[in-house]
């Protein structure tokens, strides 16, 4: 399960590049 929580982290850090 830790592909899962990196998976997460990649996304979460994503939307904050984007919504910046």
């Amino acid at each position: 399960m830790r592909l899962v929580k990196s998976s997460f982290l990649r996304i979460s850090l994503t939307m904050l590049i984007k919504d910046r």
